[in-house]
């Protein structure tokens, strides 16, 4: 009997360590369905896209609020849709009124005519046509002219402008030229609107 009671003992504490391990099993089985990580990565994605968000909405307020599909050539293709026996004499950009806005001045028959672009989406603000004769002006050549934006660059670059507060492009002299200023920044940039060599800096 004295060597039976020893195996007993032995025996009932095998069994109360099973037992004791059951419950970590269940921890561990709950622990792996919880979906702690599922939780963390969408977490993850949804900062990232507010990031995202906030990083586009600064942008659109401390540089130019143009839609990047808004160049000399679809500018261009614009206007010859509303004056198609026209000629480009001039393209600008300025911030009027909290608005972003493009003019293309051309001449038609004789006469000046132009057209208002909202910046960012392209749509047709006003188009007038001028009784003047402006034979005179010189049409620009398109598709010797840099795109405005690189002009943009190269005379921030310069004078370490901010946000852009306008540009025109015209003939001047007989040279196609970029005249760009910037916000907070009395300084104007010339530069040669076919190879953005900068010609000077006006205070």
């Amino acid at each position: 009997m004295k060597k039976l009671i020893p195996v007993l003992g032995l025996g009932l504490m095998l069994v109360a360590c099973t037992q004791g391990e059951q419950p970590a099993a269940n921890n561990a089985e709950v622990t792996n369905n919880a979906p702690a990580v599922e939780t963390t990565n969408n977490a993850a994605t949804n900062n990232a896209t507010v990031n995202t968000s906030l990083t586009e909405n600064n942008a659109s307020t401390t540089e130019v609020a143009i839609s990047g599909e808004m160049t000399n050539g679809k500018l261009a293709e614009i206007f010859l849709g509303e004056y198609p026996n026209a000629q480009i004499t001039g393209i600008s950009y300025d911030f009027d009124d909290g608005r972003d806005e493009f003019q293309i001045d051309g001449i038609q028959d004789g006469k000046e005519v132009d057209l208002e672009i909202d910046a960012k989406t392209g749509e047709i603000i006003k188009k007038d046509t001028e009784d003047d004769d402006r034979t005179n002006d010189t049409p620009l050549d398109l598709a010797q002219v840099k795109p405005w934006a690189e002009a943009v660059e190269k005379a921030k670059a310069e004078v370490n402008g901010g946000r852009l507060e306008s540009f025109d492009l015209d003939v001047e002299n007989g040279k196609a030229e970029y005249e760009v200023e910037f916000e907070g920044n009395d300084q104007e940039v010339i530069l040669d609107a076919n190879t953005l060599e900068i010609l000077r800096v006006d205070r």
